[in-house]
């Protein structure tokens, strides 16, 4: 799929594997514990809400169909060892219900960073992490903001693809 093409793209492939599946049926895949990180770029809207999509593939990638924001929380925790964390980025919209489900899953927020396509836009994006069983805590940083006034890429913005230049 396309993070499989943007790890290659980005020649990081040495450094992340990408696995597609299912969320609600990860339980013979992986054993419980298993992972240090889990990445997520979920559907974002809720079953009914938002523009329905025409397509079934399209409808599968923007609304929880058949899984649940809940689900999907669920399922990192039961992935994840103690104290592993969660990376998903969400709506604005539906800050609350990230929360609850993060909550109820036993994934603590820890950081959340506002993304926005210019400094004087709302943000449009929201990326969170958590931690399995952590303490109480969040710290919201700056806005990461992807463009200049006159639209060309930020300084954040580039920065985020100097690959040759990061240590992991």
């Amino acid at each position: 799929g396309l993070a499989r093409k943007s790890v290659e793209y980005n020649h990081l492939s040495p450094y992340i594997v990408i696995h597609e599946a299912d969320w609600n049926h990860l339980s013979p895949l992986f054993s419980a514990g298993s992972f240090d990180r889990v990445v997520v770029n979920p559907p974002y809207f809720s079953p009914g809400a938002g523009k329905q999509s025409l397509t079934p593939a399209a409808r599968l990638a923007r609304h929880e169909q058949p899984g649940t924001l809940q689900g999907l929380a669920d399922s990192a925790a039961r992935l994840l060892r103690n104290g592993g964390v969660f990376c998903l980025c969400h709506r604005p919209e539906r800050l609350a219900d990230v929360v609850v489900a993060l909550r109820s899953a036993r994934l603590e927020p820890k950081r959340l960073r506002p993304v926005q396509q210019r400094a004087s836009d709302a943000p449009w994006l929201m990326l969170w992490e958590a931690r399995k069983n952590g303490r109480p805590g969040l710290s919201v940083l700056s806005p990461l903001v992807l463009k200049n006034p006159d639209g060309t890429p930020s300084q954040d913005y580039q920065s985020l693809f100097r690959v040759p230049d990061r240590q992991f």
